[in-house]
């Protein structure tokens, strides 16, 4: 025999389940799978095409005192330092305020204000077989650009600053890999345990842009002329002096590049480049 209050009591929660089923009909989700909320895409890192230095007026500067306007002041592992210390020439605060360019082509993934830092940009850039880097710029003035932004090799980014009031004015430039501890943020600035970080000026001379060849016509008369492959006259159909000695797949140069070489516009060529001249 069947419980007659039990009977009742199954019908009744039969009915109340259905009641449930038809509530997100007015906004409830009681019997409703919940969609999966997929996480947003990694931003894709772009492929850098060299490395260049943080400062100064061209794409190179050395580390010594030499009258390319600047210095290392703390290399990288001295007094455990996990950067090297970019220092006008001029000395004190000579500095401040002087541009500050991304290393390469990346994507910003930090710029705001760290304490004890001061501003601080943090670059992530990939290269070409596949493995990241960042780049960290640290003590700025200002900052030029925004998380998530896309930057080139040599754009401005920031200006040299005094780490809000507590050092002289100086660029911390920091290069770094994934299996560093600071991956993607500020950190200690000093330690024993270098690994993840990288000798900056060791690693941008061992990834420097690919060199464009000019033929010492082009650095002579300053002329952007475009050479076909293997053709050895210019675009006015004239064989150029230096033809004999031009590379064999010359490239289009505009006037404002010839001069971005360390010896200058036809001056003090030097014996052994034969007739062509590498770009730094």
């Amino acid at each position: 025999m069947v419980n007659r209050f039990s009977f009742v009591s199954n019908v009744g929660a039969r009915w109340v389940a259905a009641l449930f089923c038809f509530l997100p009909v007015v906004g409830l989700s009681a019997c409703r799978p919940k969609k999966a909320i997929a996480p947003a895409p990694a931003q894709e890192i772009p492929v850098a095409d060299g490395f260049d230095y943080p400062v100064g007026k061209t794409r190179a500067v050395t580390q010594k005192r030499d009258g390319d306007g600047w210095y290392n002041a703390q290399d990288f592992t001295e007094n455990q330092h996990l950067a090297e210390d970019w220092n006008g020439e001029g000395g004190g605060n000579t500095d401040c305020g002087e541009p500050v360019y991304a290393a390469a082509r990346g994507v910003v993934v930090w710029a705001e204000n760290a304490w004890g830092w001061g501003n601080v940009v943090i670059a992530r850039h990939r290269l070409p077989e596949g493995k990241e880097v960042e780049t960290q710029y640290a003590h700025l003035k200002e900052i030029k650009v925004k998380v998530g932004g896309q930057v080139e090799r040599r754009q401005l980014i920031g200006t040299v600053g005094d780490g809000d009031g507590r050092f002289l004015c100086h660029l911390h430039f920091e290069a770094r890999t994934p299996e560093c501890r600071d991956w993607g943020a500020p950190g200690a600035g000093y330690s024993g345990d270098t690994t993840g970080w990288l000798d900056p000026s060791d690693f941008i001379d061992k990834h420097r842009p690919p060199r464009r060849a000019y033929s010492k016509y082009e650095m002579v008369t300053g002329a952007a002329v475009l050479f076909p492959a293997g053709d050895k006259f210019n675009r006015r159909g004239q064989r150029p002096r230096y033809a004999e000695r031009m590379p064999p797949n010359p490239v289009r140069v505009e006037p404002s590049t010839i001069c971005a070489t360390p010896h200058g516009v036809g001056a003090g060529w030097p014996s052994g480049y034969g007739g062509v001249a590498p770009a730094y």
